[in-house]
């Protein structure tokens, strides 16, 4: 009986003794995915893109671009048109959840979106204001077949 005591204390001790060393694991783990995560936010916030971002960005733009009427180029012109004096730092081409198809053209201190279906200029916001995004209706809708995941 002593020796069925020893038995089971013993596995009891190498099981806390491992199963503290993989909650230990985890919690590092953890723990240096969330400081890679600041670190990613902390870039994004200084307009720093990580490769993800763009790898996304650049699989968005692909998915989007066959539906679009008018050229990233064309579209460029037109927000140059909307915002004398001022020079285009970024340009992609964007589908809000109302499925409206448009450019984002970033210039110095606004950003204009532009109709990807006629090449209106659909809104200006200040950089600071990034709020009208969510609510712009292109003439364009991207069809319901195409998969679109939005992250909030």
């Amino acid at each position: 009986m002593k020796k069925s005591i020893e038995a089971i204390l013993a596995s009891l001790f190498v099981g806390t003794t491992l199963g503290l060393g993989a909650m230990t694991a985890a919690v590092r783990a953890e723990s240096q995915v969330n400081s890679h995560l600041e670190i990613a936010q902390t870039l994004k916030n200084k307009g720093v893109e990580t490769s993800e971002e763009k790898k996304r960005e650049q699989q968005l733009a692909a998915l989007l671009t066959p539906y679009a009427k008018i050229t990233l180029e064309q579209a460029k012109q037109a927000a140059l048109s909307e915002v004398n004096g001022e020079e285009i730092k970024e340009a992609n081409i964007d589908v809000n959840k109302n499925r409206s198809l448009y450019y984002e053209v970033e210039m110095e201190t606004r950003i204009v979106y532009v109709d990807a279906g006629n090449g209106k200029i659909l809104g200006v916001e200040t950089i600071e204001q990034e709020s009208i995004e969510a609510n712009i209706q292109s003439s364009l809708k991207l069809p319901n077949s195409v998969n679109l995941v939005f992250g909030d």
